[in-house]
């Protein structure tokens, strides 16, 4: 049920005295009469305050801005992970090749030089060893980047022919 109030020149829908009796809806809204100048009353429904405090906010902020920070210092501790993984991975590939490249054009007893024109930043030598079987040698080789001495050693036995 609802009735036509008139004040102040406006006309308003007001709601009947009566709460509404819906299941569905979980409202603790209380009637209360407001009342005018002139002496008319009117129910007004006041819903309870909802919202969060301003102490219940900086908790959230809080315990948001911790989360984010662990995250971040995990996210760059393994970027740095993955860069050192590639960089080794590379000379890795580059000191096979070398390994590879020294073996078809013939294995002397100590070489080495850089990987330029490709990769003049990377230093390479190779040296030969006895072994404990007169059979076989023992070849070094050492690939390393000369501004932050990274380095890889590949070692391989050979049977001289």
């Amino acid at each position: 049920m609802r009735r036509l109030l008139k004040h102040s020149g406006c006309s308003k829908i007001v709601r009947s005295l009566q709460p509404q009796k819906d299941p569905r809806r979980r409202s603790s809204a209380t009637p209360h009469k407001v009342a005018f100048e002139d002496g008319d009353e009117m129910a007004v429904f006041q819903q309870p305050v909802r919202g969060f405090t301003l102490l219940e906010v900086m908790v959230a902020l809080a315990i948001m801005a911790s989360v984010i920070l662990t995250v971040l210092g995990a996210v760059n501790y393994h970027l740095s992970i993955i860069t050192e993984e590639r960089d080794s991975t590379a000379l890795t590939i580059l000191a096979r090749a070398k390994l590879f490249e020294l073996e078809q054009q013939g294995v002397p007893q100590k070489a080495e030089g850089t990987l330029a024109p490709a990769h003049p930043e990377l230093s390479w030598q190779a040296e030969q060893f006895p072994t404990d079987l007169p059979v076989l040698r023992k070849l070094v080789l050492r690939v390393w980047r000369t501004s932050d001495k990274r380095e890889v050693v590949l070692e391989r036995y050979l049977v001289p022919k």
